[in-house]
């Protein structure tokens, strides 16, 4: 009754489980609105006065809020989702702001065509910041604190794990868990062989030149199945894909060796990197630089080799070359003839 609920920062998947919960929990609810570029902004504006639930992009939030099409008063609370994204200078945080503490563009014309006044900040617009990532606020100096300074918002709850009642719950039904492994086939497994090859010599690149702490990797360099032959398996080049001689007779475990380095592709090692390096980032080269953006962009690739199919995986490999061209360092590397090869 108060007034609209905005939700903010969703991705399509996301509010498509939104939806589907909220039916579950109650069908007679109306699902969302969502209101994107087509939707007109008479539209619009008649969605923000039914004080229903609406989904809403951050960039017609703002200019929605800029051209008085939408009244503060008119908004009830703000969700805000995958709130690790937020920064300072981010749409979110200008939308919030003028939420708050309203707008002073008088000057531009409101839904009647007319010049419009100022607007007075709505104080009691709630606030709620939801993300799905702890991992993402460790990056960065007070990461936490800045994102809820942008936001506005005083109070941080951690789900669940810090939560009594949420514990004592899970032990009154404990889960049970059943995990099935799918077997990697063989291209798949060179792939990630020459990516992590890639990594691990990345890292020691820099650690050699920029005199980081890499301890951590050297770590995850030997998770993983031993080598068990001292030589390393040569990469398949060209079009062939290595299998012919003595290489077909023990393709029983031709990739042994190869799996020395794969705990380097679960961790998100170049947020740790990066880290080490930002107090000195505007000093550093631009070799390191570029080599810490490979990281990540590797790390990418190893996860999207699991999670596509053959033909997707392949052109996204082929955007990357195009959209990377010269810029990248990874795919000058040897190992790199791997990935497109298999």
């Amino acid at each position: 009754k108060a007034g609209a609920l905005l939700v903010v920062g969703c991705l399509p998947w996301q509010k498509e489980v939104l939806c589907a919960e909220l039916a579950r929990h109650d069908p007679q609810v109306l699902p969302p609105a969502d209101i994107s570029a087509e939707v007109p902004a008479m539209e619009r504006i008649e969605l923000y006065k039914s004080r229903r639930c609406c989904f809403v992009t951050t960039r017609i939030l703002v200019v929605d809020l800029l051209t008085h099409r939408l009244v503060p008063q008119q908004v009830a609370g703000l969700i805000i989702m995958n709130a690790h994204r937020v920064t300072d200078h981010s749409g979110e945080a200008f939308a919030v702001q003028m939420l708050r503490a309203g707008t002073s563009c008088n000057s531009l014309p409101g839904p009647s065509g007319a010049a419009s006044h100022t607007n007075n900040g709505n104080k009691g617009c709630y606030v709620r910041a939801l993300s799905d990532q702890p991992q993402a606020f460790t990056s960065g100096f007070n990461k936490v604190e800045r994102v809820m300074r942008a936001l506005h918002v005083r109070k941080l709850h951690l789900w669940p794990r810090f939560q009594s009642d949420v514990a004592a719950a899970m032990e009154l039904t404990p889960p049970e868990v059943v995990e099935w492994e799918q077997e990697l086939t063989e291209p798949m497994l060179y792939i990630l062989a020459a990516i992590a090859e890639i990594v691990e010599s990345f890292i020691k690149e820099l650690k050699r030149t920029n005199k980081i702490d890499c301890t951590f990797a050297d770590a995850l360099i030997h998770e993983g199945p031993q080598p068990a032959a001292a030589s390393k398996p040569e990469h398949p080049r060209g079009g062939a894909t290595g299998h012919s001689g003595a290489g077909a007779a023990g393709a029983a475990q031709p990739f042994t060796p190869a799996v020395r380095g794969l705990g380097l592709l679960h961790r998100a090692v170049d947020e740790s990197i990066r880290r080490q390096l930002e107090p000195t980032w505007q000093t550093v080269g631009w070799r390191a630089r570029q080599i810490v953006k490979d990281l990540r962009t590797l790390r990418t690739l190893a996860s999207y080799l699991t999670a596509y199919d053959a033909i997707t995986f392949l052109a996204y490999l082929e955007g990357l070359r195009q959209s990377e061209g010269t810029q990248c360092v990874w795919l000058f590397h040897e190992a790199a003839h791997t990935i497109f090869n298999q």
